[in-house]
């Protein structure tokens, strides 16, 4: 039997008894999500975006992210019970590195605290930077005799005696009966046909660019496109003699070509009427080779 005065002290300490024996839950790491999920490919000129969610976050959270090789890294320290995170990076990728292409880079991201972090890995490839495109509409209209040339480096066209030799890339031949073809300014076919105010044409000395008709969209013509394309020269009517080209041009009609100095490019034949002797053509083309 417990007296009155032996009650109390032992009803004091009652309550520190039992929370003794509660099991205090151990701490858990907040969850990472980062997207896009898969790993990318960027050149050394771009940007490449990420966004980053994060939950059960309860209590002072740090967020951090490594790069391997070390080319990135970012330190953030969000408030204290936010609960949730959610935010993008923008990693803008240093054209002057010394990381070389075809090569990888690991970012490890980490949201946590002292304790406990979540991790995220994505890869990046490191890609060939691609020249930048430029992309012009021409409208070829009626020189003297339907022919004409065409320089991608000027986006303008010319007439037979005004053309320069280092700066024409398209040769254009009209007949009444087929309507327009593409040559390159070096095909031999053009010195057998092409005469104008008593001259023959020359193809000493004119460039050489590569044509080929490909079944592709317009819209997918971009610069990772024309990087890696590969250009099967097209010999004018099968007949490589002749030299490169395209006959019987039509609209909607895509060609890629590749200039004598290296710069790849595509046109798209948006119109053309043999009557009228008119050609519109929209040129995509890069700066540098």
């Amino acid at each position: 039997m417990i007296s009155k005065k032996t009650a109390l002290p032992f009803l004091f300490f009652l309550p520190f008894f039992w929370l003794g024996c509660l099991e205090i839950a151990p701490p858990v790491a907040p969850t990472l999500s980062v997207s896009p999920l898969e790993n990318q490919n960027i050149s050394k000129k771009k940007q490449v975006t990420f966004y980053v969610k994060g939950t059960d976050v309860e209590d002072i959270v740090s967020f951090e992210l490594l790069s391997t090789p070390a080319i990135f890294k970012i330190d953030s320290t969000f408030a204290p019970f936010t609960h949730k995170v959610d935010f993008q990076i923008t990693l803008i990728f240093p054209e002057v590195t010394n990381v070389p292409e075809d090569s990888t880079i690991y970012l490890d991201f980490y949201l946590g605290n002292a304790e406990l972090k979540a991790r995220q890995t994505r890869i990046l490839r490191i890609i060939k930077s691609s020249p930048e495109i430029i992309s012009t509409i021409a409208i070829l209209s009626d020189p003297p005799g339907g022919n004409f040339f065409y320089s991608t480096k000027t986006s303008l066209s010319y007439g037979y005696l005004s053309a320069e030799n280092a700066i024409i890339d398209f040769a254009f031949l009209y007949s009444p009966d087929y309507g327009y073809m593409l040559c390159s300014p070096d095909a031999p076919f053009l010195s057998t046909t092409l005469t104008e105010g008593g001259q023959s044409y020359s193809t000493s000395a004119k460039n050489h660019t590569k044509f080929e008709l490909r079944n592709v969209s317009w819209g997918s013509i971009e610069e990772n496109y024309l990087n890696e394309a590969l250009i099967v020269d097209n010999a004018i009517a099968g007949n490589a003699l002749l030299g490169s080209g395209i006959v019987n041009l039509a609209a909607s009609q895509i060609i890629l070509f590749q200039t004598s100095d290296g710069r790849k490019g595509a046109l798209k034949v948006e119109s053309t009427t043999k009557s009228g002797k008119v050609l519109t053509l929209t040129v995509k083309v890069q700066k540098t080779s």
